[in-house]
Order: structure tokens, then sequence, then C-alpha cells
């Protein structure tokens, strides 16, 4: 496995493995975003946070990134991350190592908690964030409405850093690119 930071060429991609789950629960957008729509998130989310994906042989097996969680100064610390993996993919291990890699990166960032928010049921989906340490926070009853049914939502947390107070935050452009290359060498799969 290898782990890079993503590029808008990797767009289509990215909108071919979102197209597997437009008709579950586990993607909650009503439509399959296009490839465009996802280079203009890329470009957005990379702006302050890590993009990332993940490669076996050549092939995308996954991506996953960070972006804001709350739009508010006092929460500049706190992240929001997502990973999709191709459904081919799926239990070989590329969402443990895009996210071992994201979580280096956000400390890199002084990030200090991280949160996401898991349709339930997704049994592989909770497995991966409590193989890395997340814990379940609350349940949102009913918070999202797809294919005739309303869904729960489960929202996980994991605390980064013990500082009482937090570093300067430093957005994912300002780090130094040479620790960045390491940090997602060292997470993939040799």
């Amino acid at each position: 496995m290898y782990i890079r930071l993503a590029t808008t060429e990797d767009s289509q991609i990215f909108a071919d493995i979102l197209s597997q789950y437009v008709d579950t629960p586990f993607y909650l957008d009503f439509q399959q975003p296009t490839a465009q729509f996802i280079a203009d998130k890329i470009k957005n989310v990379t702006q302050r946070y890590p993009w990332l994906v993940c490669e076996k042989a050549g092939v995308i097996t996954g991506f996953a990134y960070a972006e804001t969680f709350r739009d508010y100064q006092s929460y500049q610390w706190d992240a929001r991350t997502t990973v999709y993996v191709d459904k081919k993919f799926q239990g070989r291990k590329s969402g443990s190592y895009l996210y071992n890699t994201l979580i280096d990166l956000l400390k890199l960032q002084n990030t200090a908690n991280i949160f996401a928010y898991v349709t339930r049921p997704n049994l592989m989906g909770e497995s991966l964030h409590r193989s890395r340490g997340f814990k379940p926070l609350c349940i949102l009853p009913k918070a999202a409405f797809k294919n005739g049914t309303w869904h729960d939502i489960t929202l996980y947390h994991k605390a980064i850093s013990t500082l009482q107070e937090p570093k300067e935050f430093v957005p994912f452009p300002k780090l130094d690119p040479p620790t960045v290359f390491e940090i997602c060498d060292k997470n993939a799969k040799k």
C-alpha cells in the first residue's frame, strides 16, 4: 500500500468510488458527485487540511480527508474526518492506513479533537473508527433521510492532544513537505 496526497486529477476516481455508495445511507447526498464537484472540494479542503489517497499497485483503493468541524474560531483545533474505500478493497486495511496517516498529519497541525459522523448501522465504519481509538459520543436519532428511510447517525470523537492550551493551528500547506511525505511513507504497508 502507498499513501500520497490527493490531486484534482484524482477527482474522477473519487467520484467513481462514491458512486458505489450513492444508493446507500453511507453517502448522504442524493446524487453522484461529478468529478468537477470533487475537484473543487479538493481545492477547498487542501487550503487547510490534508486529503489523502491509498494506492495498491497503482490502483486507488480509497481516500480520506479532514475538514472544518464547525465554522467558529473556538473550534479551529477540531476537525471532521471522512474516509471512503472502494468496495473491492474493503477489509484490506486501506481505511486503517489512511486514518493512521490522517491522524498523524492532524497532530502535526496541532489539531486537538477529531470528529466523525457514521450512519447506523455500518459495521465496517463503526469498526474502523473504534479500531483507531474513536469513542462514540452520541447518537443523532433520525438525523438523515435517504431512500425513504430515516437514519440514525453516530458522532464519534478522538482526542489527539492533551494540551490544556492548544498551540497555534498550522494550515496543511504550511507543513514541512519532507515531514508530510515521511508520515505518508511510514504509515503505508511495505
